[in-house]
């Protein structure tokens, strides 16, 4: 029997990757006849980036941006070879980079997404694919902007 396993993540429980490795443990234990093929899934959140980059080879670019209540940090994004950046909101403007207390859309903005548009038309990319989701605010792209 072939079995697809495609899993989106569990916000804040599990990755869609784990997921994958999870369910095919248990399926290997239930028979080890099985032909279990596996592609984590995305709606564009959080993890989008990551099956992405896997899936087309994607170089990581990281760029100092803020976070949803404007903070300094670390975050990355993906270059290819062809100008093209892919950004995931989720990465500098998502809801699982605050605590529980910090989540209030009338105080955050998603500003560090546009830092990360920023640095890479700075890097040459003039095509950019925007992955929507996770987001910790409700400025309808305004601080993108």
């Amino acid at each position: 029997m072939h079995i697809l396993v495609a899993p989106d993540s569990f916000k804040e429980s599990i990755s869609a990757t784990a997921l994958c490795q999870v369910i095919k443990s248990a399926l290997t234990e239930v028979s080890d006849t099985f032909q279990i093929t596996q592609r984590a899934l995305s709606d564009g959140g959080e993890g989008s980036l990551e099956i992405i980059q896997e899936a087309l080879d994607l170089q990581w670019r990281n760029t100092k941006v803020v976070d949803p209540l404007h903070r300094s940090f670390t975050s990355s994004y993906c270059i290819n070879n062809k100008g093209q950046a892919y950004i995931e909101l989720a990465k500098a403007s998502g809801i699982e980079l605050l605590s529980p207390e910090e989540r209030n859309p009338l105080y955050t903005s998603t500003f560090g997404t546009g830092m990360q548009i920023l640095e890479a038309i700075k890097a040459g990319c003039n095509q950019i694919y925007l992955l929507l989701g996770g987001s910790a605010t409700t400025d309808g792209g305004m601080g993108i902007l």
